[in-house]
């Protein structure tokens, strides 16, 4: 893949990352700013903002609360059997993090889904440097990461996290958002299950 193009690939869950965050006026700012670097089929979906007060009603009504949680942001609420946060698989993800000595003082659990997506920007753009540096065995190790993060983690739980959204979201803002990030990881699974299969085969 060109190196534009991974770049393009870690601006998009950058983006879905900062869709994640409270639509206060800056971070309305940022997601839109984002929207500029990534493919045009997605950037649309800012067109579907609508009203600051109807987007951030929707969306603590959907991640926060103050009653039902509609579409929890937390990855152990969909992997864990007492479906709470804070469970074994968070403490999986935090170590992730640790391994590669990233600052994990965190407001927010470590598999909160802005954090989880932050992550594969971080593990995109450091394949990426690694490669402008011609160290190509790093940039090969990040590459793995993201798979491995990617199958174990981000695909294990999104495709019912984004689901809750399509259902439970008023604004199509959200319900456009959820169906782009659930295709792409998808799609991106299918790839990399697609990669194990060929390279077993081979073998």
């Amino acid at each position: 893949m060109e190196l534009s193009k991974k770049m393009q690939t870690a601006n998009c869950y950058k983006f879905f990352a900062e869709c994640f965050y409270y639509p206060e006026e800056n971070q309305l700012k940022s997601i839109k700013n984002y929207a500029e670097y990534i493919p045009e089929n997605l950037s649309e979906i800012i067109n579907y903002l609508g009203s600051k007060k109807d987007i951030q009603i929707d969306f603590s009504k959907l991640f926060i609360g103050p009653f039902k949680v509609l579409a929890s942001p937390y990855g152990s609420v969909y992997l864990e059997e007492s479906k709470t946060t804070h469970g074994d698989s968070t403490i999986d993800v935090l170590k992730i993090y640790q391994k590669e000595n990233l600052n994990v003082d965190l407001k927010e659990p470590a598999d909160h889904i802005a954090i989880e997506l932050e992550f594969m920007y971080y593990l995109i753009t450091t394949e990426v440097d690694a490669i402008n540096n011609s160290d190509f065995e790093k940039a090969e190790s990040y590459q793995s990461k993201q798979d491995s993060f990617i199958k174990r983690h981000l695909s294990q739980w999104i495709p019912e996290f984004t689901d809750s959204i399509i259902i439970n979201a008023k604004s199509k803002f959200y319900k456009k958002m959820a169906i782009a990030l659930k295709l792409i990881i998808e799609e991106k699974l299918s790839k990399i299950n697609a990669v194990l299969s060929s390279t077993e085969n081979f073998q």
